[in-house]
């Protein structure tokens, strides 16, 4: 229902991409990858969520496995491979010193440039990578050494300059975390509308009830949330299916796309991002922590158009989750 492109990885880099004695290990070594000489020769100073003001480590260096140090320890939640999160990294060639990746945040904005969330499991193009990044806390800054070989496969990557034995080193930082799926309180069903059921990862399925479709729109609340109130023009952070009412099936779902998304609270034209104004109405009010349920007619959807699997007058329901929200500067 988004009017603007979709999500771009940085710079395309994710599109081609022993151990000494130590004090206790922290969230992020505890969780099955460890901590070792490379890793923890890898150094990086300034704040967390900020470009280093240095990243420093000796050259060549090399590791024979993956390997995680936690630079700075975050206070929030771990992040497992479905949590979203606003995720930043730089990353270096070992074997010279040389930066193959500025750093930047993973994911970015195609029409805007601004950075956008991701999933550790939509990471896999490095799976060393993201098996280092489990368990690591909101707020955190982590170092890995990551042999090409577990990044690239038995030849590492020439495109990169990076041979077999070449490792690559990466400082990342997770910025902000979100919850997977709403954490309001339940809400009583309302008669006349969709029934909605959610497996245990929070996925929702959708029945239509053996009625016509409504032709006003319409929504009530499944999750009641206590967070931010989304106002017109924020960024929402949200997780949503889309069903039509005509047929039940499933048009669209950032669920089974594998990452959450972010819309912008408005109505899109051609001079601003945005959504279907059905889609923006259900958005602003809402808090996060909420689960709406949306019913849209055609008038607040796509109208005669249709849009791609939507045919032209067909009435849509959503579920959406809202996950989180970044006010508007406006």
């Amino acid at each position: 229902m988004q009017k603007t492109a979709a999500l771009v990885l940085s710079a395309g880099l994710l599109l081609t991409l022993s151990a000494c004695s130590s004090p206790a290990p922290t969230q992020a070594e505890a969780c099955g990858v460890p901590s070792g000489n490379s890793s923890k020769a890898i150094k990086a100073a300034g704040a967390v969520g900020a470009e280093p003001d240095e990243v420093t480590f000796p050259t060549p260096l090399i590791a024979s496995r993956t390997e995680v140090t936690t630079l700075d320890e975050g206070e929030g939640d771990r992040i497992g491979l479905k949590t979203p999160v606003l995720l930043n990294f730089a990353v270096y060639n070992g074997a010279t010193g040389d930066a193959i990746n500025p750093y930047s945040p993973v994911s970015v904005s195609q029409s805007t440039g601004e950075p956008q969330i991701v999933t550790l499991q939509s990471l896999s193009a490095l799976p060393g990578f993201q098996d280092a990044m489990q368990c690591a806390t909101e707020g955190s800054r982590v170092a890995v050494a990551l042999p090409a070989k577990e990044g690239f496969g038995a030849d590492g990557n020439a495109q990169l300059g990076l041979g077999e034995n070449d490792t690559l080193v990466f400082v990342a930082d997770v910025v902000e975390a979100y919850p997977t799926r709403a954490t309001g309180d339940p809400q009583p069903a309302r008669n006349g509308f969709p029934s909605v059921v959610t497996d245990p990862d929070g996925v929702p399925g959708i029945t239509i009830p053996a009625s016509d479709a409504p032709t006003e729109y319409r929504e009530t609340l499944l999750r009641k949330g206590s967070g931010d109130k989304v106002a017109k023009g924020d960024t929402v952070t949200l997780n949503y299916t889309g069903v039509l009412w005509d047929t039940g099936e499933v048009f669209d779902s950032s669920w089974e796309n594998g990452t959450p998304v972010q819309f912008p609270a408005q109505e899109g034209s051609a001079d601003q991002p945005g959504v279907v104004k059905g889609f923006a109405d259900a958005l602003v009010g809402a808090r996060v922590g909420d689960q709406v349920l949306a019913v849209l007619p055609p008038d607040v959807a796509y109208g005669e158009e249709g849009s791609g699997a939507i045919p032209a007058n067909s009435t849509l329901v959503f579920v959406i989750d809202v996950l989180g929200v970044d006010k508007s500067d406006d």
